[in-house]
């Protein structure tokens, strides 16, 4: 059971907390009413951008300063889209709160500090686009959403972030911090109550009428089907394909939880795609494919990311179809599906193994809306998935038809489009 304490603090932020008494860390997350389903194409990024800027320092605290002092007390920052995430120990939960105080109450914005992180964020996602199975996986995201939100990355892009001007986080800061404008996700060992009265002096005490941002933005997957070739000089070839997936609350997502480990998600070669391509053809360097990590809010992607040699590629996408097909065809053997649900039903337990899993049940709970005991349904459904069903769902979620391909590489490919 996921059966968080859930109250108001400060001028009526919601706040979700459990205690567990045993522990010595305490993790905290933080999370903003606006995210990256609120944002467009020419402001990308912007949740990323302002939850970073966050830790730059404040009105009295230079970036330099309030990093020696995090530093010092063993408080770990993480700037998430839309929210941020700090791990400490219990002891220095009256440090944290100091910290919380400085850069939710009295955060600073100039010229000089927003240029320099605005910078390093699109050097770091310049990076994460030079490597061919990230670039691979952003034009399938392309293909497959075209230009509705899903589309969206959660840090945006090199040049989504270069559009983005100071004013902008500003506004964005102005719209969040605010009691309406969070929501806070707790795990440590402190009692409730002290808890509570610890919060009065930290968040901001700034009241407006805004409220809560919960909406889902529409998506409309694209209809026709891409065939893409992105150039990069690389000995290695990197292959993303995939269609439309589900939401996290689909009713089938338990059963898809089952699929995925029978299909590709498994570790080492227990999985059709690894057993096939990688140990007994050769083909590849590894493979991965699945559909329930991306399933959130809106729907995810049913995706399957592979690398191989670019001698190799079209065979490659030509057994991972076969393999696809065998599955929707034949359905699942009964090892194969036993070892699977006895996997996903041991890993269960830890779920509950540390804070910060702990924090992101809550999140998830939340966001979601999800009830409190949907880890004991998924149990119970994990146990309940029979061969008919699971064999109906995978011809039901996943489609050939509907295949979109990316290949990154140094070798085109007759026929396909090129980047």
């Amino acid at each position: 059971m996921i059966r968080p304490h859930e109250l108001l603090v400060g001028e009526g932020t919601k706040f979700h907390y459990i205690c567990r008494p045993w522990t010595s860390m305490l993790t905290l997350r933080i999370v903003f009413s606006e995210d990256v389903y609120s944002e467009t194409a020419d402001n990308n990024g912007i949740s990323y951008l302002s939850s970073r800027m966050l830790l730059e320092g404040s009105e009295r605290w230079t970036s330099k300063q309030l990093n020696v002092y995090m530093e010092k007390y063993a408080i770990e920052a993480v700037a998430l889209s839309g929210g941020l995430q700090f791990t400490c120990l219990v002891d220095s939960w009256p440090k944290l709160k100091i910290v919380l105080q400085e850069i939710l109450q009295r955060p600073r914005l100039d010229q000089g500090r927003f240029s320099k992180v605005k910078r390093q964020v699109e050097q770091e996602l310049k990076s994460n686009f030079d490597d061919s199975d990230q670039l691979a996986h952003f034009h399938l995201r392309q293909a497959v959403f075209d230009k509705s939100p899903g589309n969206l990355l959660s840090s945006g892009s090199p040049e989504s972030i270069g559009l983005i001007r100071e004013y902008q986080v500003r506004d964005y800061w102005t719209r969040n911090l605010h009691a309406e404008g969070l929501r806070i996700f707790m795990v440590g060992s402190m009692d409730i109550s002290a808890i509570q009265r610890s919060f009065e002096t930290v968040l901001p005490n700034v009241k407006t009428d805004s409220s809560f941002i919960n909406e889902i933005p529409f998506i409309e997957p694209r209809k026709q089907i891409q065939q893409k070739f992105v150039f990069k000089d690389r000995k290695k070839a990197s292959i993303a394909m995939g269609h439309i997936g589900v939401k996290r609350w689909s009713k089938d997502y338990t059963c898809l939880k089952l699929i995925d480990q029978v299909l590709g998600a498994s570790s080492g070669f227990t999985s059709r795609l690894a057993s096939k391509l990688r140990e007994d053809l050769g083909l590849c360097y590894y493979i991965y494919g699945d559909v329930c990590s991306s399933a959130g809010r809106i729907p995810g992607i049913f995706q399957i990311m592979m690398g191989t040699s670019p001698d190799n590629v079209e065979e490659a996408i030509g057994q991972i179809k076969v393999t696809i097909e065998e599955l929707l065809s034949e359905g699942p053997e009964l090892m194969e599906l036993e070892d699977a649900r006895s996997y996903l039903l041991g890993s269960m337990a830890f779920s509950f193994e540390t804070n910060h899993s702990l924090v992101q049940l809550m999140t998830e709970k939340q966001v979601y809306e999800l009830e409190e005991d949907f880890l004991v349904q998924d149990r119970s459904r994990l146990r309940e998935v029979t061969s008919q069903e699971f064999h109906r769902v995978a011809r039901k979620t996943l489609d050939l038809s509907k295949l979109h391909s990316v290949v990154v590489g140094a070798k085109s490919l007759d026929s396909w489009a090129e980047e």
